[in-house]
């Protein structure tokens, strides 16, 4: 079995809000609220947060984002005044969040251990003004989580970060001669440094598309019917329950979502190719599709008030039209209130020559990519590292997997193109002429149902491809073929 991997198993494009493959609440906002990156994050992993990374991350939620030493102060002898650290370090310092040791050093190259971690926290909390003691002892080891361990590692410090963010701020008011300090739960260390706040709800538009047909420009979204400013592409969580953190503007401005959660428990979803589905949907609203993963045909029922969405444009209830299609994929949303299902219909694209002058990007099978002026201006190029990029990053040799909507045309690319005899394949690797590559879990759904081990027997009734949980076979020059599937797919009761 030749076989080439396509854009549409790579990348983030699919990822969508189950617990299983989506990265964790807290990373997502501390990413989005830049107090770290992934590059960061990448580079930790390999060994332990040390006392300078994470004075880097925590110096990030005062509002330092340059690793520039203006000053050239040098306030610890082992913290040299023009190394990148040397800035975050210094803020820390000036404001009373880090003290060093008894011999002025830092130690920035050091693990941290978390209870040091959570005390930089309570600090920046303002805890150290009203508590003392036990107290704030007390305050330290809830943000520790029991951890008592002589490292701490890189998930566990996004997550203790994350936790301080949510706490109360202290907050002080002066009066004639005395300062007195109190709690607000409200008033978080979350909305103090960055006046950002949670809302919770249904996500019905964004991407310049609204499921209760508010017009929207691509720059804002509704939760609940709340229109809200953003720079997030929020399209692919239209339908599902969402935690949106947003930033309160001034009086008389839209505030701005700047990060979005799917909730984890809160959304039953079911993604499915269009190639896996088994017949046409029945008028009962019921789906009928090969899950890759049990090897097991399976269903999946539909209310008759279902939301469905085709390449970002609501269409009627007629379901069956709806999935007249080759490629592509539908995504069944149940969540607390709603059921949405959105099919996103995509071109594949191997790139044999790119041309400049008209924007026509050839493909080997004969197919073209032309994009005109507005087209350019609607194109959305997603790099293999989940970075944007633009039309002139599209090279000759890429993969690109097309969706076009009505407001934009999402280009996803690949750079790189394995071809060879598939020999071995589970959830997490698979073996091409005795190579092994790793694979996401979550993109090996798409990968499985495009090739088999044994011989690709193909069997069509009424022009739809039949899948089969036992795959057929060629024995003495016949082709054997299980009929569960085919009295099935005739409405008969097996």
């Amino acid at each position: 079995v030749a076989l080439m991997f396509n854009t549409i198993i790579m990348g983030s494009i699919f990822v969508f809000a189950d617990k299983n493959n989506i990265d964790s609440e807290d990373k997502i906002l501390l990413t989005d609220l830049g107090i770290i990156n992934n590059k960061e994050v990448e580079a930790c992993r390999e060994n332990a947060v040390t006392r300078g990374d994470f004075a880097v991350f925590a110096a990030r939620i005062l509002g330092v984002q340059t690793d520039k030493n203006t000053e050239k102060v040098r306030y610890f002898k082992d913290v040299e005044p023009n190394s990148s650290i040397a800035p975050y370090i210094n803020v820390l310092y000036r404001n009373g969040i880090v003290t060093g040791t008894d011999k002025a050093e830092f130690r920035p190259f050091d693990d941290i251990v978390p209870s040091d971690a959570a005390t930089i926290m309570c600090r920046i909390a303002d805890y150290h003004k009203a508590y003392t003691g036990e107290k704030l002892s007390n305050e330290v080891r809830k943000l520790t989580g029991g951890n008592s361990s002589d490292k701490l590692y890189i998930d566990a410090a996004i997550r203790l970060i994350y936790d301080a963010l949510m706490i109360p701020m202290v907050q002080q008011e002066f009066g004639s001669g005395y300062t007195t300090y109190k709690i607000d739960k409200e008033y978080t260390v979350l909305y103090h440094y960055f006046n950002v706040y949670k809302v919770d709800g249904f996500l019905d538009g964004a991407d310049g598309f609204s499921i209760d047909g508010i017009e929207l420009s691509d720059n804002k979204a509704t939760v609940d019917g709340i229109q809200y400013e953003t720079k997030l592409n929020l399209g692919k969580y239209i339908g599902y329950d969402v935690l949106a953190y947003v930033k309160d503007k001034n009086k008389g401005d839209i505030n701005e979502i700047v990060s979005v959660i799917p909730y984890a428990g809160g959304n039953n979803v079911t993604q499915i190719n269009v190639s896996d589905l088994t017949g046409k949907v029945s008028s009962d609203l019921i789906i009928g599709y090969y899950d890759n993963k049990t090897e097991r045909t399976k269903r999946i029922g539909l209310s008759k008030d279902s939301i469905i969405i085709k390449n970002g444009e609501l269409v009627a209830n007629n379901l069956s039209d709806a999935f007249d299609e080759k490629q592509g994929i539908i995504t069944v949303i149940k969540s607390s209130n709603h059921t949405v299902v959105k099919i996103d219909v995509y071109d594949s694209v191997f790139v044999s020559s790119v041309s400049e002058r008209d924007k026509i990007i050839y493909a080997k099978n004969g197919k073209k990519l032309e994009l005109n002026r507005e087209d350019v201006k609607r194109a959305r190029v997603f790099l293999p590292d989940g970075n944007s990029g633009s039309i002139s990053d599209i090279e000759k040799g890429m993969l690109l997997t097309v969706f076009r909507s009505k407001e934009f045309i999402d280009i996803y690319t690949l750079s790189e193109a394995v071809s060879g005899t598939l020999t071995a394949k589970d959830e997490k690797q698979i073996v091409i002429d005795n190579k092994k590559y790793d694979i996401e879990p979550s993109y090996v759904n798409e990968l499985l149902n495009k090739v088999k081990l044994n011989d690709d027997i193909t069997v069509y009734l009424n022009e739809d491809e039949l899948i089969f949980e036992q795959s057929p076979i060629i024995q003495n020059d016949s082709t054997l073929v299980p009929f569960r599937a085919i009295f099935e797919n005739l409405d008969m009761v097996v």
